[in-house]
């Protein structure tokens, strides 16, 4: 069966930018029953099949019956999946592909997606679905035929049901290259900075943009106070009057913008508390804009620093895996970014939390990156250690 439906205002503004959510395991993954279980996934979840086209209406997402993704599998170099992922080539052609990366060590599952399909919520509950699909199939099941699914709706129509605008003026952002850096904090540290957002009264949220906030800040030598903004990415689909399932609707998100005054030796946990209370109350108030804020703020500080623009994905939820299977870990890889300021994500996974950082290569060195990422590990590892 054939789905046509045209992208909203929402949408068109994430056309160009993808990315790759990633697991890497130990043990022998199935080509045959990934396949399966993906083909499977594709009926259940149309839009995995799907493909960008335009008319005079403007752009539209379409799954034909003779239009099914395939699994790429090859042998390569699991420590070096940005280079053998590459990029999606243009989302007329399709706007996700799973790959199967697998070397001596073990190896990497990956599906790549345009993010106007999906966001960090929706992932995860694709991710969760194609894992148990393949596990019943390892254990000897057989998947039994599904009646196709439909496309998510746009967010847009989901908001104006309810009643709320969406003053959104769809265009496509212009795309840049990238630097990321990914780093990992042990499952210790982990802990103990929920242990100090308890005491302090505040979130790991919270802790996670007092501490972004102050390093950014000192990596400008000017002295005194700086004008700076923290843009907090919030998923709204459970905070609706009329909760939203996560692979309802596309991207359903809202941000929250903090102005604050930020010195280079200030106490990084007051000033997160400050921002996740202000985030708190433009959550319960609803004051939260669908447009992402421009970052940029008036000031004195590099320009490059002056904001914070973050994603804090929670808790990965529990998956079914085989049990010959060792899921190592979970990342995503991000090529390009429309955004001119850094962007740092947040999620714990398996105890451990993971902190991905992503620069804009044209403003930012490999060492600036890697140096800035570092900052952020040390100033969370200083704030643990005081629980």
């Amino acid at each position: 069966m054939d789905i046509r439906r045209h992208l909203d205002r929402i949408e068109v503004k994430w056309l160009y930018e993808q990315a790759a959510q990633v697991y890497t395991y130990q043990g022998e993954i199935d080509e045959k029953m990934l396949t399966r279980a993906f083909e499977a996934l594709c009926v259940r979840h149309p839009l995995l099949r799907a493909r960008i086209g335009h008319d005079e209406n403007g752009y539209f997402l379409e799954a034909t019956d003779d239009h099914m993704p395939q699994l790429h599998a090859w042998r390569g170099d699991v420590g070096n999946l940005r280079a053998e992922l590459g990029e999606l080539r243009d989302p007329a052609e399709g706007v996700a592909r799973l790959n199967l990366v697998t070397d001596d060590a073990g190896g990497a599952i990956a599906l790549q997606t345009y993010l106007f399909v999906v966001d960090g919520q929706s992932w995860l509950a694709l991710f969760s679905e194609l894992w148990s699909l393949y596990t019943d199939l390892a254990g000897g099941a057989t998947l039994t035929d599904e009646p196709y699914g439909t496309l998510p709706t746009p967010p847009s129509t989901v908001l104006e049901r309810m009643g709320i605008p969406c003053p959104y003026r769809g265009s496509p952002s212009p795309m840049k290259p990238v630097i990321q850096v990914d780093r990992r904090l042990d499952a210790d540290v982990t802990d103990k900075l929920l242990t100090v957002a308890h005491r302090v009264g505040t979130t790991v949220h919270g802790l996670i943009c007092g501490g972004l906030l102050v390093v950014h800040r000192r990596q400008d030598p000017a002295r005194g106070e700086a004008r700076m903004v923290c843009l907090s990415a919030v998923d709204l689909r459970h905070r609706l009057a009329l909760p939203v399932g996560k692979t309802d609707t596309t991207r359903l998100i809202g941000w929250h913008q903090t102005e604050l005054d930020v010195r280079g030796d200030e106490d990084p946990v007051p000033l997160g508390r400050r921002v996740r209370d202000e985030l708190t109350e433009a959550i319960t108030s609803g004051e939260l804009p669908l447009l992402r804020p421009s970052p940029e703020v008036a000031g004195t500080l590099d320009p490059r620093l002056s904001s914070v623009v973050t994603t804090n994905m929670g808790v990965i939820p529990p998956m079914t895996f085989p049990p010959e299977l060792t899921v190592t870990g979970t990342s995503r890889i991000y090529p390009s970014t429309a955004l001119l300021s850094p962007w740092h994500g947040f999620f714990t996974f398996q105890g451990e939390m993971t902190v991905m950082s992503v620069y804009p290569a044209d403003s930012f060195t490999t060492a600036e990156a890697e140096h800035l990422t570092g900052g952020i590990i040390a100033i969370l590892e200083d704030i643990a250690a005081t629980a």
